[in-house]
Parts: C-alpha cells; structure tokens; sequence
C-alpha cells in the first residue's frame, strides 16, 4: 500500500510541478501588466517593482491554488487511465479509496497551505502591495524626472525633460499643471533643477515662458522670464490621507472580531469572506475528488476516452464558480452559511460513498462471474 501511494504520488508530484510553475509565472505577468503604468509614468526601480510582485503574488496563488490541485489530480490520474494502470491495479484487488488515497492526502496539504495563505500571507501581501501602490502614487520622491518621459506624480500634473544631465540639471522641461478645473499652467524652459522644501517638490527653471488658459478657454496669458520658481503646494499632496483597507487586505482574525462600530453591511462582507476563507480546505478536497473520481468509476477508456474528462471538468469549473461567488452570496443571504459547510461536507461523503458503492458492486460482479 505504501509504494502504491508512493507511485502515484509521483504520478501527482510532475504535473503539479508543472501547473505550480505556469501559474507562477501568470502570477508574475498579470501583476506586470497592472504596474505597467506605475512604472512608465513614475520611474520605478526595479527592486520596488519585484518587491511589489512578490507582495501581490500570495493573493493571486490562493485563488489558484482549487483550480492547480485539480490540474495536478486530473493529469495523474487521466495519465494512469489511458495508461491501463489503473484498470492493472483494480484487477489485482486495490480498492478505489486505496487508489484515491495519493490525491486526498495531496488535497489535505493543499487544504492547509490555502488556510495559511488565506489566514495571513495574503491579506499582510496584499495590504503591503496596497500601501505601496499609494505611497508611489502619491510620494513626490518619485517626480525626479527621467530623460524624455511623461511622468505623472500626480493627478493633473505633468513633467517632461528631454534631458539630464549627472549633475542635476534638467535640460527642455515642459512643466503642464492643470489641476485647477478653472485654469491650466504650462511652463516651457531651457533649462532647470527639482528641488525638495520640507518634503514637497519645486522646480526652479530658466530662460523660458509661462502660458496660463483661463476657464472660458479663449484667452491665454504668456509670461517671459529668466528664472522662474514652480512650487507644489502642501494641499496636492495626498500621501497625508489615511485609507481604508479593504476586506481582501484584513486578517482572519480581523473579520471575526470586527470593532463594534462596524456598519452592518460591512460587518456581513467581513463574516462572508471569513467563511470563504475557512472554507478553502473543504473546496480544494472536492477539487481533488472532482480530479480523480471519473477516472476510477469509468472502465470504457477506449470507447469514451473524454468522458471523464469532461465530467471532471465540469465538476472544477462548478466548484471554481462556487468558490469565488460564496462571498457575496454569504454576505447577501447570511443564511447560507450554516447550509453551506453541510452542503460540502455532505458531497465529499456522497463521493467517497459513491465510490465504495462502486468498488462493492465491482467486487461482486467479478465473484459472480468467478463462481459461474
């Protein structure tokens, strides 16, 4: 029994390896896609940027994780099916829960280090991605300007240099303010330098013009000058605002114990994703069954090659659906969450049920035919 689990458990260990690899990689890619504009429009270092993807991967890796332990059962298994080997290993007497043994075990494993990644790596990832994210946005740092880049440090403000040079200096800089709904700033310059004056930014530009645009859009005032002094005030800065974290950035523990001022309506988002996340063990143990039952109860390989397939498919993609919809149905109709931890521990009984009926009636069919 032990080398037959050992076996297939190897069987298990390849595709999800594999899987585990793809989605590691989707998980760094998707993430990049979303930062593509933080990093053109800021000049982000490198370093800030993979620190951002390894604080954001937890979140993606625990709504994957149902969908990857399905993969990896279904490859193994749907491996050993059009194999023979598990039509070999039923002759000889192994029972269809022997046989399943490997892949609830790995659903086991998986179950725990979704809790984990549900409980604390996820939500703590997902509050630093977001701190992050508005302290790039909103920190001025990150208006040291880039050699022929439009960058945006804040809503409204717009900076351009052609070039810089080692020593600070800013070389055709167009500088297009136009925060104010009622007016909009252009500064066009040969020259200048960004300066920093208690945290808050200023340009101090050289030999160039200052075109204001009034709200009727008719008129524009132009200024010449030799030097000019363009300073951000202490009311654009945004970094000071406190943000509220969202359900997704909060602890498990921070959604069961919420503070008693809590709005209701609030309060239910917190218990619904509680719930959901206490939940994830149980869904990714029927994923592993969804990947290895069809193939065990179906002997017809050659004449139905897809049929289990299929029904494993569909079962996944029902659970996957389930998986992220319970949130908000639990928060609409509070009601279900009694229902719903019946309702999974129901169908994993059903299953494994399911199963034994299946091996009983198999052994009896072969002692009939034995006897006659």
């Amino acid at each position: 029994m032990y080398r037959l689990s050992l076996y297939i458990a190897r069987q298990l260990a390849a595709p999800y390896a594999f899987v585990l690899l793809a989605l590691i990689s989707l998980i760094i890619v998707i993430p990049s896609l979303r930062l593509i504009d933080v990093v053109l429009s800021k000049g982000l270092s490198l370093e800030a940027f993979v620190g951002l993807l390894i604080a954001y991967a937890p979140r993606d890796l625990a709504f994957a994780l149902p969908f990857l332990v399905f993969l990896a059962t279904a490859s193994a298994y749907g491996r050993l099916s059009l194999d023979s080997e598990l039509v070999a290993l039923q002759a000889t007497g192994r029972s269809n829960l022997q046989l399943m043994t490997p892949a609830l075990v790995f659903g086991l494993l998986a179950g725990i280090a979704a809790l984990v990644l549900e409980t604390w790596l996820a939500p703590a990832g997902y509050h630093r991605y977001r701190d992050q994210i508005q302290e790039i946005r909103s920190s001025y740092a990150n208006l040291l300007p880039q050699e022929a880049t439009f960058l945006s440090p804040v809503q409204g403000l717009t900076v351009f240099v052609r070039e810089r040079e080692p020593d600070g200096t800013l070389r055709g800089l167009l500088i297009h303010d136009g925060r104010d709904p009622g007016r909009s700033v252009s500064i066009v310059a040969r020259e200048g330098r960004s300066q920093f004056s208690g945290g808050l930014p200023r340009f101090v530009v050289q030999e160039g013009s200052r075109h204001e645009m009034g709200p009727n859009r008719d008129q524009i005032h132009t200024l010449s000058f030799d030097r000019y002094v363009f300073e951000v005030t202490a009311g654009d800065r945004s970094s000071g605002k406190r943000r509220t974290r969202s359900v997704a950035e909060r602890s498990l523990w921070e959604l069961l114990d919420a503070p008693p001022d809590t709005a209701t309506s609030v309060r239910r988002q917190f218990e619904a994703e509680a719930q959901r996340r206490l939940q994830a063990p149980l869904f990714l143990l029927l994923m592993a069954l969804a990947g290895v039952t069809p193939f065990l109860l179906k002997h017809r390989m050659r004449e139905h090659p897809l049929r289990p397939l299929l029904s494993a498919s569909v079962a996944a993609v029902t659970l996957e659906v389930i998986f992220i919809a319970a949130p908000w149905a639990y928060a609409s109709f509070p009601v279900l969450i009694p229902i719903s931890y019946g309702a999974l521990i129901t169908a994993i009984a059903l299953t494994l049920a399911w199963v034994h009926v299946h091996d009983v009636r198999r052994r009896s069919l072969r002692f009939s035919r034995s006897g006659a």
